[in-house]
Order: C-alpha cells, then structure tokens, then sequence
C-alpha cells in the first residue's frame, strides 16, 4: 500500500526520468549507429566528400591554361588514370609544334620538397640528371603556389601506356571503361625486349642512388616510339605510391630496399604474360600456370620463388638470358650526365632512402614559401625552365618505327560503380535506423511491462 501512494505522489517525477532514459538511449543508439556506418564504408564517405567539395586543383589548371599563350586547342580528358584528384588535357604546344599531355595534381603537405620556385628549378636539375632513352622527362613543370597546384606537361604517345597495349585499348578512354575486362598476354617478343628495357632503366636509376621506384607498374610505362620509358618520376619527391606499394613494404621489412624493385618488377612481368594484374604479394600456384610462356615462367620462379631467403637483386635479374640477349640500339652513343647535384638535392633524397617524411630534419629546416607574385606573373614566367627546341627535338627524336595503333576492343556495356555509391550510403543508413528504432521500441515496451503499462506498436 505504501509502495502504490509513493507511486501516485510521485509518477510526474519518475514519468520525466523515463523519458529523459529513453532519449539518452537512442541518442547513444544513434551515435553508436554511426560510427559503425562510418568504419563500414570509409571510402564511399571519402568519396562522397572529394565530389561535393569544389574541384580547386581543376579550376587551378584551366586558369594556367588560359593565360599561358604558347598553349592551343585545350581538350580536357576522362580520369585516364586510377589516381584521384588528378585531371588530364591534351594541349597543342606552338613551341614544339607538337601535342603534349598535361596532369595537374593537388599539393600534399606530405612532399619532401619545400613547395617553392626553388624547388621547381630543382626538380628541372633532376629531370636532367636522370635523362635516359628508357625514361621519359618532362617537358615542363609549373609550380602553382597560390592555389596549392603542380602542373607537368610530357610528350603525348599516341600508344599509350604499356597497360593500354595489354588491354587493347584507347589511351585517351577513362579507366573504368578500358580496364573493366580481362587484358591480353603480350606475344613473347614484345615481352622480352619491353621487360629489359624497363630493367635498364631501372638499374640506372639504382646508379643514380635515387630512392625506390614504387610506384613502378604498367600504367607508367609509356609505349613511345616503340620503345618503353618510366614515367611519373618525380613521383619520389610528391610520396605518390603504387596502390599495393605498402603492402609489399609490410611483407618486406627485413630485405634490402632494392627488393621492392624487383618484387613490383614481378609483378609488371606477370601482368605482360598473362594479362593480369596479381592481387596480392607473391603469385599462388594456380596464378603461376596461367602463364603460357615456359621461358617466361622461368623468370616468374626465379623471382618469386628464389631458394635463397631474399629476393634476388636487379643486377641478377639482368645476367639471366632471358634479358641478356636483348639488344638496345637506344643505349647506343647514350651518355649519363655527369653534372653533379645541388646539394639540398643530395639531402633530400639521402632522406628518401632512409623512409624519413618532411616532418623529420628537412621538414623542420624547410618551410613553406609563398610567392609574392600574382598568379599571372607566375603563370607568364615559364622560360627560365622551358625545354629548348634542341632538346624538344631530341625528346621526339624516334628509335624505331612507330607500332600500328591497337585494335579497338568490342564495347562493352558496364554500369560505373560510382554512380552507385550514393545509394549504398542510402540504403545502409536506412537498415540501422531501422534496427535503432526497433531497439528503441524494445526497450520502451520493456519498462512500460515492468510498470503493468501496455504499449501499442
């Protein structure tokens, strides 16, 4: 009796308590509800938020290219490469009389290199003293430091990418349609000469002591004049990494820095003889046999599955005579620079080997400079690091007879996965409400049964 007159005094109190329950329990539902959304579907997120913030880096290059005179008939292409916030056009150069391919990128705090002009003519020194026949320089490099931009300008192949050459496709088609079907194994020539020309390159750049190519696969490699050459060089001083780059380095902790080399080596030679990309670090059994070259499987086992606890070196690679016998009339008459580094050069790449970022020594010596110079001004002051025509011509100067066009593959009709990603947020977000509120509806009838009050769903 006492129990029901302490209730009757006292139910407003304890009415007000219940509901004041009830809210912080679906407000922590809801929180709790969300934070599983967002480790569920990180990259859908990020997606959402690269799309919907504006496009700067864009609207950066189209700036540059309206005010830059020697530049005509401006197209702007498809995302020709997996790499995002990365925007490609294809240019008419008066100046070299040619067409030219032009990326521009967003700036990353994470660059080794003091975003300045100074840097820029640095990166120019660079370019010239890793020239090589199986390396492609830029033409030009624009440092656009009033809108966090970089612009590179290369000579445009109308071949493409050795990726291109393996899927039979359009160089100038967005990646998502020209790579959504299996590729084709590349004949047993093709394979040969293209995988010792890019193994030369690669162990001229071990000559140079430049640190680790990793971002070393098919897409940069550019099919020019019938020879391949590495792209994207400059890569190692704007800490741009092949996708499975840090899965490699994770399952490489305790080998020399130069296994990274041959491992992605690896992988590229895999992908030329089976026209296919391998998905993790090492091939599985049945990956191995899909390759119908036994010369080439050889070289697969020799790499992948060495006796020897490491992997073996770029300079072992190039005794075998599977790469041996090639010739290379480019190497001919070909001399390296001689001409020494800068020493800001020097430490920054001395840095690079050891895998320290910016926010180490140089990070700390180094800051940020900003010009003082209008856009304009920066955009007009170019020829202090244009490529004179001497060297322009050099550039296009052809090795060999430029290889007949790919056939182009049937069309095939595949829905983007992108437009789609909006709707699977959707739909996620609509199965936990669902289950919060159904939680919550649980919870109220449980406390009204607890107090003899029958609630309705």
């Amino acid at each position: 009796m006492d129990i029901l007159e302490w209730f009757n005094k006292s139910w407003p109190l304890f009415l007000v308590s219940t509901i004041f329950v009830l809210i912080v329990m679906l407000l922590t539902m809801y929180c709790l509800v969300y934070m599983e959304i967002q480790i569920e579907v990180p990259e859908t997120q990020r997606w959402i938020f690269v799309n919907r913030r504006p496009k700067r880096t864009l609207m950066a290059c189209q700036y540059y290219l309206r005010n830059v005179n020697h530049y005509s008939d401006v197209q702007q292409l498809d995302d020709i490469g997996r790499r995002e916030e990365k925007y490609w056009f294809l240019v008419h150069d008066s100046l070299l009389g040619r067409k030219t391919l032009l990326s521009a990128i967003r700036y990353d705090p994470k660059m080794s290199l003091p975003f300045s002009q100074e840097s820029q003519a640095d990166l120019r020194i660079f370019d010239q003293y890793i020239k090589h026949p199986y390396i492609m320089p830029f033409i030009h490099i624009e440092f656009l430091l009033e809108d966090d931009a970089i612009v590179v300008s290369r000579p445009f192949s109308p071949s493409g990418s050795l990726k291109d050459e393996i899927y039979q496709a359009r160089c100038l088609d967005d990646h998502r349609d020209k790579y959504n079907h299996n590729g084709q194994p590349l004949p047993l020539g093709q394979i040969q000469t293209y995988s010792s020309q890019i193994l030369k390159a690669l162990l001229h750049m071990q000559q140079k002591k430049l640190p680790v190519f990793s971002h070393l696969h098919s897409g940069n490699v550019i099919l020019f004049n019938g020879t391949c050459r590495l792209t994207d060089t400059e890569n190692i001083f704007f800490q741009k990494h092949y996708l499975l780059s840090p899965l490699f380095r994770r399952k490489l902790t305790d080998t020399p820095d130069n296994s990274l080399s041959v491992l992605m080596f690896g992988h590229l030679l895999f992908e030329m003889s089976t026209g296919m990309e391998l998905e993790d670090t090492y091939p599985r059994v049945d990956e191995m046999t899909c390759c119908v070259y036994p010369t080439v499987t050889n070289v697969l086992d020799f790499i992948f599955n060495n006796k020897s606890t490491q992997l073996p070196t770029l300079e072992e690679l190039s005794n075998l005579s599977f790469f041996r016998e090639v010739p290379h009339p480019a190497l001919k008459g070909y001399r390296p620079s001689r001409e020494p580094l800068p020493q800001n050069l020097k430490e920054h790449l001395r840095i690079l080997r050891k895998g320290v970022s910016q926010k180490s020594s140089i990070g700390r010596k180094t800051k940020r400079k900003r010009s003082s110079l209008t856009n304009m001004d920066l955009f007009m002051k170019t020829t202090q690091f244009q490529t004179t025509q001497a060297e322009a011509e050099e550039l296009f100067t052809p090795v060999s007879p430029l290889p007949p066009p790919p056939k182009t593959p049937p069309p095939i009709e595949v829905q983007s996965n992108v437009s789609a990603r909006p709707n699977v947020i959707r739909k996620i977000i609509t199965v936990k409400r669902e289950k919060a509120i159904t939680s919550g509806k649980q919870f109220v009838i449980v406390v009204g049964k607890a107090f003899g009050i029958q609630i309705l769903d």
